[in-house]
């Protein structure tokens, strides 16, 4: 059963697919009551969630536009022109003043498109520049 709090808690926006962008949602709390959200984001790197709005506290009638970042990787491998890059954010409501509770109200998807590239510390290739190893002193053949 869902408390009164988390159905008055809504995401009234959502971010359409990103490019190298900065988007944004909305929250809004049309309940009487304060509220405590967390928001968390899982998934992809690309995204960056600011600090500022990892605990929002919410008055009453009080609206909330949360910014999202996406930054796709600037140096690695190319291995395709066009890569898809996803996370989520979830919005977390605190209730209880002596025994926490934490409860999910929403889930926002997050959806990029990028050059997709390997990491160059994360590949473990061939290097067909590098240079030979010198001969080691020792007996040689007459």
């Amino acid at each position: 059963m869902a408390s009164k709090s988390i159905d008055s808690v809504r995401v009234l926006s959502r971010p359409e697919s990103f490019g190298p962008t900065k988007q944004s949602f909305e929250i809004k709390n049309p309940s009487k009551k304060n509220v405590t959200l967390y928001l968390e984001r899982s998934g992809s790197e690309n995204f960056t969630l600011p600090a500022t709005f990892e605990k929002l506290k919410m008055k009453p009638g009080a609206s909330a536009r949360v910014q999202v970042e996406f930054h796709p990787p600037e140096k690695g491998f190319a291995f395709s022109l066009s890569a898809n890059c996803k996370a989520v954010i979830k919005v977390w409501s605190l209730e209880g003043t002596k025994v926490k509770k934490k409860e999910l109200v929403d889930i926002i998807d997050l959806s990029g498109t990028a050059p997709g590239l390997v990491a160059l510390d994360s590949t473990k290739c061939f290097d067909p520049t590098g240079t030979p190893k010198q001969r080691s002193a020792g007996r040689r053949k007459k």
